[in-house]
């Protein structure tokens, strides 16, 4: 016969660690531009998607213009599956997909004032301030920036950014006597497309702090109706 001896068990020492908390990055929005019906208007909120699908549109009300987003034009927009109008008839499925697109569409890019969403539209302020305005290479739209702006990050890889002449500023009165002037503050990276060829004379200021890469690469040009700062 074997026996067994049962020996006291002690009882573990209880851990116990103070658990630190740390600050994430700021992190940015994209909007990505998708207007519908043919507008224009950046301050529509249901022109703008949060991200490449169709189903994060925003609604009425819920999206403003601001410093903190990243706004981003000529996007391909993911395929979707949609109600089939002609479900009923012969042959036909219940939902029919909607192929992936590329936005070219035009843009009037202005801030407005802080103010209810549900109220009349606040008044433009006299600088618009970005994180990012980005032009990707399917673009082939035109963004036009109603009031001088400060931008983090400016993309061009096609397209036209263009700024506004003293008539279409939306101060009064004009706080320059030319067009408009775009400040960068972080970097630009201009590798296509135009920025401002539109017959008068605007500015785009470069900060001190601010790092930039002009390169269009072989067969490709990049053409500008800008005073340049550096």
């Amino acid at each position: 016969m074997f026996g067994f001896a049962r020996k006291n068990r002690k009882t573990p020492p209880i851990l116990t660690s103070k658990l630190g908390v740390e600050m994430l990055e700021a992190r940015e929005v994209p909007a990505v531009w998708d207007p519908l019906n043919g507008s224009k208007d950046s301050n529509l909120a249901q022109n703008w998607l949060a991200n490449t699908s169709v189903s994060s549109r925003y609604s009425p009300g819920t999206f403003a213009i601001s410093a903190g987003e990243d706004l981003i034009f000529g996007a391909i927009i993911d395929a979707y599956q949609t109600y089939n109008p002609l479900y009923g008839q012969p042959g036909q499925p219940i939902t029919i997909t909607v192929p992936s697109r590329v936005v070219t569409a035009d843009c009037d890019l202005k801030q407005l004032a802080s103010g209810s969403p549900y109220g009349p539209p606040p008044p433009p302020i006299a600088e618009a301030n970005f994180y990012g305005v980005r032009l990707l290479e399917p673009y082939t739209g035109t963004v036009t920036l109603l009031q001088d702006a400060k931008i983090a990050q400016l993309d061009v890889h096609n397209g036209h950014l263009k700024q506004a002449n003293p008539t279409t500023l939306n101060v009064n009165p004009p706080v320059l006597p030319n067009g408009g002037k775009v400040t960068v503050e972080n970097h630009l990276l201009w590798t296509g497309g135009m920025i401002n060829v539109g017959g008068w004379s605007a500015f785009l200021d470069i900060d001190a702090s601010a790092t930039g890469l002009i390169n269009p690469g072989e067969d490709i040009s990049v053409t500008t109706g800008n005073t340049i700062t550096l």
